[in-house]
């Protein structure tokens, strides 16, 4: 996830599977895991023919990932963002982070929401996804009746929701995976959720 694509349209997909998420389940606790990579481009100005950037206010303000507490404030849910920054040379160990965090109030029926670039990786990992092992291992370490939840958006190939869904079952072990997608908007994307 990168600071420059939150709150685009994807982001009202996908803050309400989770809401939905918790509403029908009676969740109290959201965990959000970020991901959280270095922006690549910042939008700049041009006037006169000099080139000025926008005010760290600006994106402060329409680009900062932890603004998401306003909606666990309305909605009174506890909703945790894991902003560590992601090092994908480090996964072991940014899962390491995540499963700390996660038990730290384990006690609540939770939601982990793990929220890459791109999503699950069927092979050769880049850093915008997150491989079956990561997700394995933050699984395993969910207790009963917790959520899991993978942000996946689509790839060229013709069946790539099948084949997502394929690998994020062979990654948990489980068979019974919901899917979530957009009827209208952001229909290139679409979140796998199961419950342990």
């Amino acid at each position: 996830m990168r600071n420059q694509w939150y709150a685009d349209g994807r982001d009202l997909i996908k803050w309400g599977v989770l809401l939905h998420l918790a509403e029908s389940w009676n969740l109290k606790r959201i965990v959000q895991v970020a991901y959280l990579r270095p922006d690549t481009s910042l939008p700049t100005l041009e006037c006169k023919a000099k080139t000025i950037q926008v005010s760290d206010l600006v994106l402060s303000h329409f680009r900062d990932i932890r603004d998401i507490r306003r909606l666990a404030k309305s909605s009174g849910l506890d909703i945790g963002v894991i902003e560590t920054p992601y090092e994908p040379n480090s996964r072991t160990d940014y899962s390491l982070k995540v499963i700390e965090q996660y038990r730290n109030e384990i006690k609540k029926p939770t939601a982990v929401f793990l929220d890459p670039d791109t999503g699950i990786a069927e092979r050769n990992a880049k850093p915008e996804h997150v491989t079956s092992a990561e997700v394995s291992s933050i699984w395993n370490a969910l207790a009963p009746s917790h959520w899991l939840i993978l942000y996946q958006h689509s790839n060229r190939h013709k069946e790539w929701l099948s084949n997502k869904r394929d690998e994020f079952s062979r990654a948990i072990g489980s068979r019974t995976i919901e899917t979530f997608r957009a009827r209208t908007g952001a229909r290139d994307v679409a979140f796998l959720c199961a419950v342990k």
